[in-house]
C-alpha cells in the first residue's frame, strides 16, 4: 500500500483520507472500496462556487459545497472572498447547506474574511451550517466569533441589522 502517512477518518458514515494527493493511481486500487469514491471527488477538484447578490448588489450569497479541506476547493473560497473584497464587496453570507465537513484550513480562511470584513465595516454570516460544523465551532469557541444564522432568510435578515 501506499508508504505515506494516509489517516483514513470517517465523516458521515464514509471515510475521508487526508494527504489524498500523496497516492498514486497504483495505490487506489489496493483500497477499500468506500476509500475510491471519495478520492475521485476530493482529488484536486474544484467546488464551483454559486455566488448570488441581492441588494442591488450589496450583499454577495456564496454556496460552496463539498467538504472544505485545505485543497483547490478551499483555495477557490479563499480566492472567491479575496476577490470580493477587493471589488469592494463586504457584506458576504455563507450557505453551508451543501457543505458537510470543514477543516482548520477552511477555518483560517473563515477567520482571515471575518476579520478583514469587519475591519472594513463588513459583515460575514454563515448559515445552512450542518450540526457536525457547529460542533466544532462550539469546541474552539469560533462560534462566539462568526454570526451564524439557521436559514438563508435569516442570514439575510440579519445582514440588514
Amino acid at each position: 500500500m501506499c508508504k505515506s502517512n494516509v489517516y483514513p477518518t470517517l465523516i458521515k458514515d464514509k471515510f475521508i483520507l487526508f494527504k489524498i494527493d500523496l497516492l498514486s493511481p497504483e495505490d487506489w486500487i489496493s483500497l477499500p472500496s468506500q476509500f475510491v469514491e471519495i478520492i475521485y471527488t476530493n482529488r484536486g477538484g474544484s467546488m464551483n462556487i454559486k455566488t448570488t447578490t441581492i441588494d442591488d448588489g450589496n450583499v454577495v450569497i456564496l454556496e460552496p459545497k463539498g467538504s472544505l479541506i485545505g485543497g483547490a476547493e478551499t483555495d477557490e473560497l479563499k480566492n472567491t472572498l479575496h476577490s470580493l473584497m477587493e471589488k469592494g464587496k463586504f457584506r458576504i453570507i455563507l450557505d453551508f447547506f451543501g457543505v458537510e465537513y470543514l477543516n482548520s484550513s477552511a477555518i483560517g480562511v473563515l477567520t482571515v474574511s471575518h476579520t478583514t470584513l469587519s475591519a472594513k465595516g463588513g459583515k460575514l454570516i454563515l448559515c445552512n451550517v450542518n450540526k457536525g460544523i457547529s460542533n466544532i465551532f462550539l469546541v474552539t469557541k469560533l462560534s462566539t466569533i462568526f454570526l451564524t444564522e439557521d436559514t438563508r432568510d435569516e442570514a439575510i435578515l440579519a445582514m440588514g441589522k
